[in-house]
Formats: structure tokens, C-alpha cells, sequence
């Protein structure tokens, strides 16, 4: 088979390919004994009929199915004798075909970026490390009983503020039951919950029972229930109003430090110090790739990005309208264009630099997993496997061994900052 590739825009390359008669004649007469088992003429048994009066019976068919089968086969063969690596599905054009002879067509299609990677050995890096003060502390505690309030139940109707207990169920035609959720929360004022039913609750006594048409949003989540209409019974088990919460022993044992306040300011303390230790090396890794992004400068294929794109919107607004989706993919593209080129720049200095991850580092962060989760090293492996999660494994190690590298060859100033100034207050 002979094969020329030529290269367009971009990573665009457009393969002509060649097939010679003795192939093409070969792979006509496999498709034609497939058939001929398969084909019921009058007169013969299945397979025993004459190969002509197969072909006959099967007409142009017999072409096109023949084109159906070798044109995509020859093509993946072309892109393995060229070693090249798609992003995107092949587009075939001017495919040329007669019984007998050569078998010609042209695949275009986008491939993925081949890059040499330079620039990382002696980079300037800055590296900010947080020194937490006892006012950081303060601060995070402070934040800490704003949110954990005190709920003391009350004997009056809801307002707004309140934490409203619910049970509620939808119901069917005639007032069937259908589903139900019990001990729901509710904030009133939050707007967490449809409208029709957090006004249903304001001034609501518990016991109450209501029972409320919902009409959901077009812009609805699940696409079944926009603009539809629904019933539902809800029952009013528990109101409970929100009380600032006293920083004392007592609310210390509350939100889980039972050696009291100094217990709770000890975790706190240990809570953001590896917050920042974790933000630092964050800061650290963005610098570290902006910078190697820049000094290496090299287009991606738009199939490469779309791709990602749709991983992204998938992720994170799986059943917004057209028009949302839209306008996500253009905010999002800045981040796929530079999350895909962190990805091949770590692939590449791992190929330069023969950086790799065996079956014993995946096996034992696996256990590591497992300790972490308290399960069995087995059963996390089994769930890996069945989530396609393996592989995630391999790269995450792959990724971390390629940063560790990189930082170690570069040349890397501590600069000391307080949470203060890194918040920019």
C-alpha cells in the first residue's frame, strides 16, 4: 500500500492512500465469500452458489460495502505506517475504485501535536510560602462560628431565616402518591428550593400540611420537567430559628474538636497551614507552566480543544440549553487551550528525559488509596478498573514525577508572604 501524507493548517494532514489491484482483488473476493455464505439464492444452497451470480445479485452493493469496509481499514493501517496519533474522526474524498484496479482516496484529518520541549533547565521560579499569625487563626475561627449557628426549635410560624424541616412527595395523577423525600432542610430566604414551595413555607406552623403546584423553570436541569407542571404534599416536621453561635468549650465539642477550644484552635491552625502549603505549590506549578508555555509556543488542533471542551461542559452543565452551552465553551476555552498544553509539555519532558511510572508505584498508590478510604487494596484496583480509573492513576504519578523534575532543574527564590497580603488585603 503506498501512502503520501501532506501537511496543511495547523496539524491538519491529508493522506493520499493507494491500494493495489492484487489487494483490492483480494479483499473483494473476501467480501463477496462472506456474502455468498450468507445469501439465499433460488436454485442453491447458502455458499454453494456461483461466485458471478453472487456478485450479480448483490449489484452496486457489492461495491459499496466493499468501499465501507477496506477504505477505513487502509486508512487505519496508513495512520500506524506513519505513526501518527488523531484527535479528531477521518474525512475521505476523492475515493477512485473499479473491479480490477488500484483502489485511491485522500483522509484528512487532525493529528496530534508533536513538540520538543526546551527552556526547562535553569527557569527562575518564584515560590511563595504562607506563615499563618494567630490573627489568621482568628479570623478562620471567626468564620467558623459564623457558620456553624446555633438551630433552637420554635413553637411559631416560619419566617424568613429560619431552618424549615420538610417531608415532601409528588404527587401522580388523582393525587396518587409518587415520590417521596423526608427531612428535607430549608432555609427560607436562600432561594435553594423552587419558588412555589419556599412561599408555600413562609408563615407555615409545624404539623402543617400544604399542598403546592410547582411550575419548573424552562431552564430546568432536568430537561423532562422544564416548563412542566407538578403537584406536590408537603408536611412541616420541625422549624428551627438560626442564633449566632458563643466561641466557647461548648461549641468547640459541637463541631468535633471535644478537647475544647484549644483542641478546635489547634485544628484549625493544622487546617490552614496545609491549605497554603497546598496553595503554594499551586501558585508554584501555574508560574512553572506559564512560563514553559510561553518559551515553547506551538498551535493546537481545534478537533483537540473541542474534545475538551465537551469533557468541561459535560462536567460541569450537563443539561444546559444550546445557548448557555455556548457561552460556557467560550468562557471555558482559555482554560482547555492551556490545561491541553500543560498536558503535552509534561508528556514530552517525560519522553526527553525517560521519566515513568511502573506497575509498582501505581500498585502502591493504590494502597495508599485504600488506606486513605479504609478499604481494601483489591476492592479500590476492582473499582479503578471498572471505572477506567487505572489509567488516571498512572498519569497523575506521571504528572507528579514530571513537576518534581522540573522544579528540581530550576532555579527557585522562597518568598515569604502572610494569607493577608495573599488575599490582597
Amino acid at each position: 500500500m503506498k501512502v503520501d501524507v501532506e501537511e496543511g493548517t495547523l496539524w491538519k494532514r491529508t493522506l493520499s492512500i493507494e491500494i493495489p489491484p492484487e489487494k483490492v482483488s483480494g479483499e473483494m473476493e473476501a467480501v463477496v465469500k462472506e456474502y455468498r455464505k450468507r445469501l439465499a439464492i433460488p436454485g442453491f444452497r447458502k455458499g454453494h452458489a456461483p461466485v458471478g451470480l453472487v456478485q450479480a445479485q448483490l449489484g452496486s452493493g457489492l461495491d459499496a460495502e466493499f468501499l465501507q469496509r477496506v477504505v477505513p481499514r487502509a486508512y487505519q493501517e496508513a495512520i500506524e505506517q506513519l505513526h501518527l496519533d488523531p484527535v479528531s474522526e477521518p474525512t475521505f474524498e476523492n475515493i477512485k475504485f473499479k473491479r480490477g484496479e488500484s483502489l485511491s482516496f485522500k483522509a484528512t484529518v487532525e493529528v496530534k501535536p508533536r513538540i520538543e520541549v526546551s527552556g526547562y533547565k535553569g527557569l527562575g521560579l518564584e515560590k511563595i510560602e504562607f506563615d499563618i499569625s494567630e490573627e489568621d487563626v482568628d479570623r478562620a475561627l471567626e468564620e467558623l462560628r459564623k457558620n456553624n449557628p446555633e438551630l433552637n426549635p420554635v413553637d411559631r410560624p416560619a419566617q424568613e431565616g429560619d431552618l424549615v424541616v420538610i417531608d415532601y412527595e409528588r404527587l401522580g395523577k388523582e393525587g396518587s402518591k409518587g415520590s417521596k423525600v423526608e427531612r428535607y432542610p430549608v432555609v427560607l430566604g436562600e432561594h435553594s428550593v423552587i419558588e412555589e414551595i419556599e412561599e408555600s413555607l413562609e408563615g407555615a406552623s409545624v404539623g402543617e400540611r400544604k399542598r403546592v403546584t410547582v411550575t419548573f423553570p424552562e431552564n430546568h436541569s432536568d430537561k423532562n420537567r422544564a416548563g412542566t407542571t407538578a403537584n406536590f404534599r408537603i408536611d412541616v416536621k420541625e422549624i428551627r430559628e438560626k442564633k449566632d453561635a458563643v466561641l466557647d468549650e461548648a461549641f468547640a465539642k459541637r463541631v468535633g474538636a471535644p478537647g475544647g477550644l484549644e483542641e478546635l484552635r489547634s485544628r484549625v491552625r493544622l487546617e490552614l497551614e496545609g491549605k497554603a502549603v497546598m496553595r503554594s505549590q499551586e501558585l508554584l506549578e501555574t508560574k512553572l507552566f506559564d512560563e514553559l508555555i510561553s518559551i515553547n509556543s506551538f498551535e493546537l488542533p481545534e478537533a483537540m480543544i473541542d474534545r475538551m471542551l465537551d469533557y468541561f461542559v459535560t462536567r460541569q452543565a450537563p443539561n444546559s440549553s444550546p445557548e448557555d452551552v455556548a457561552k460556557l465553551r467560550e468562557g471555558l476555552k482559555p482554560s482547555a487551550v492551556v490545561y491541553l498544553k500543560r498536558h503535552l509539555i509534561t508528556e514530552q519532558v517525560a519522553n526527553q528525559e525517560a521519566i515513568g511510572v511502573g506497575e509498582e508505584d501505581v500498585e502502591n498508590e493504590i494502597s495508599r488509596i485504600a488506606s486513605f478510604e479504609k478499604g481494601k487494596p483489591e476492592e479500590v484496583k476492582d473499582r479503578l478498573k471498572t471505572e477506567g480509573g487505572l489509567e488516571r492513576v498512572r498519569d497523575a504519578l506521571l504528572e507528579r514525577r514530571v513537576i518534581d523534575f522540573l522544579v528540581s532543574q530550576a532555579n527557585v527564590k522562597v518568598v515569604k508572604k502572610s494569607l493577608q497580603e495573599a488575599e490582597g488585603k
